[in-house]
């Protein structure tokens, strides 16, 4: 009993707050995964190729990639293997190079001239083929994205000349980009594969909720809580995590849950108020996912979405895609909903997950019923449809174009007309909205130089955060040019770039009227990159609480 209390007290210490009194415990941990295209079992053994159309890798790159061909829970063997992977890798080629400008009006002395800033938008392939073959037949063919966009800025951007000499002896920009490409290639491949035949452990993260209890009217849920997250804990790691102690944890778990939604009311003066009441249901669909009871699990989620609380839709949310996708690898396994296999140790290895394969999404599309609409925002509330036209996708690298945020070309009156940053309020292309925002360039003028820009609005609401894109040298080569990104927010009327000495302190006062989010902030349960996260917990805090 000693030890439930005290881990129940650490928990109510570092515990994620998304409302006044419900609380989310994050839990990372590995599971065993089933793969996705499972293999016939009586092939134990895999040997890999790489076949270089172009000849061009160097031995590292060719290494890089080879290690990449592996499928976790088989024997690799030198060849010939039960299985064999081949990669294709076509040789990287310039597909188009298209001249583009930036002229800037000049005067000296009363004289005018234009000064030029030459560039190339770049469109390059360099095509990959995953093939699997098993028993002499072909199994799956995978074409991986072959087309890309990038930018060559040289050093003299005055004249064509100029850029023309510098691209014809810069001998490292394919070079550059063919190691850009090959390590993003790595992961992609080794993940394409372990996800669809491999046995192994995959990363996880679960939200296990709680109530904030100040005055003792929740032990009950706080015992199942710690059950349920004890339970998940120890079962981190392990492959048959389906064992009698496990089931009978999160089945005790299950059990004080159901008794006490029993007192369930609509009261929100009551003990099982409906954000309580939510917060039960998620835990319930997060018990019977752990179970592996996929019908129960949902059967949970769906009471979720009629309940009044954001914060426990968010978690169901983040849930829905682990049941679906856990479902599916039972299934294609051919094990019934409910019923853990009988498990062999295949010599799995560990994969570690990216951070940002498990980071939320920070972008907020304006989409309306039947697609996103194109328009222009000339003043706040004054907005007008129109046809946006673009010279070329290759000026839109990333999806995210800088070119697109020094100006807009549209059809007016089936005219063309170009608009800058400092005539509109904003604008929406394809679901992505962008404001016109000004910050000082440089404080050594006289006046000083400010720089008009439509950056990319992440979030809306108490404090909006922008996404400003630019080019600059890369760190990997200094030859190379890459497309970049400022983040900058508004508390009030003022702009400002996300840059704090101290984040932890700097941040907490940004969100101090939250004091909640505000300690956790200061005590260090978040990072620099963490940021969007914060400040859109608090701008739905500010939403909720205005409402009320």
């Amino acid at each position: 009993m000693r030890l439930i209390l005290t881990t129940c007290l650490l928990f109510l210490a570092i515990g994620i707050t998304f409302s006044q009194n419900i609380k989310y415990e994050p839990k990372d941990l590995y599971f065993y995964r089933y793969p996705l295209k499972p293999l016939d079992k009586s092939l134990k053994t895999y040997s890999y190729r790489l076949e270089d159309l172009g000849n061009d890798l160097a031995a590292w790159q060719r290494d890089s990639l080879q290690r990449a061909l592996h499928i976790p829970g088989y024997k690799r063997v030198r060849e010939n293997g039960d299985v064999q992977i081949e990669l294709v890798v076509s040789p990287l080629t310039i597909t188009n190079k298209e001249v583009n400008d930036k002229p800037v009006d000049t005067e000296k002395n009363g004289v005018k001239s234009v000064m030029h800033q030459y560039w190339y938008d770049i469109t390059y392939s360099f095509p990959m083929k995953i093939r699997v073959v098993a028993k002499g037949q072909v199994i799956t063919e995978q074409d991986l994205a072959g087309f890309f966009t990038t930018q060559y800025y040289p050093q003299n951007r005055s004249s064509l000349s100029s850029l023309q000499q510098e691209y014809n002896n810069d001998y490292s920009f394919k070079d550059g980009l063919r190691y850009e490409r090959t390590e993003q290639r790595k992961a992609e491949v080794r993940n394409w594969l372990f996800s669809n035949y491999g046995y192994g452990m995959a990363g996880d993260r679960v939200n296990v909720g709680y109530v904030k209890d100040k005055k003792g009217e929740y032990a009950d849920l706080l015992k199942a809580f710690s059950l349920l997250y004890n339970a998940i804990a120890g079962a981190s790691k392990k492959i048959d995590y389906l064992n009698d102690t496990f089931k009978q944890q999160v089945n005790e778990a299950i059990g004080i849950w159901e008794a006490a939604l029993k007192e369930a009311s609509e009261d929100k003066n009551a003990r099982i108020d409906p954000k309580v009441s939510a917060m039960i249901y998620g835990d319930l669909a997060l018990a019977y996912y752990e179970l592996n009871d996929f019908d129960k699990a949902e059967e949970w989620i769906k009471k979720i979405t009629k309940a009044a609380a954001f914060n426990t839709e968010q978690v169901a949310f983040e849930l829905k895609p682990g049941i679906a996708d856990k479902r599916a690898r039972f299934v294609a396994n051919g094990f019934v909903n409910g019923v853990q296999p009988d498990i062999i140790d295949r010599g799995f290895a560990k994969p570690s997950l990216a951070k940002e394969d498990m980071a939320p999404s920070v972008s907020e599309p304006v989409v309306v019923k039947g697609g996103p609409r194109d328009y222009i925002v000339i003043t706040p509330g004054d907005t007008m449809d129109v046809r946006f036209i673009i010279p070329s996708h290759d000026v839109m690298p990333f999806g995210d174009s800088v070119w697109m945020e020094d100006e807009i070309i549209v059809l007016k009156d089936n005219k063309r007309v170009e608009i800058y940053p400092k005539e509109i309020h904003g604008y929406s292309y394809k679901g992505v909205f962008r404001q016109s925002l000004t910050w000082v360039k440089d404080m050594n003028t006289s006046p000083w130089t400010y720089e008009h820009k439509f950056c990319q609005r992440v979030l809306s609401g108490a404090i909006p955060v922008y996404r400003y894109s630019y080019v600059t040298t890369s760190m990997h080569d200094r030859t190379q040019k890459i497309v970049a990104t400022r983040m900058y927010y508004k508390k009030g009327d003022q702009l400002l770039e996300v840059m704090f000495l101290n984040f932890n302190r700097g941040v907490s006062k940004l969100v101090a009227d939250y004091p909640d989010l505000s300690e956790r902030v200061k005590s260090g349960a978040y990072q620099r990159e963490d940021f969007v996260r914060i400040i859109r917990e608090y701008n739905e805090w500010m939403k909720n609480k205005t409402k009320g």
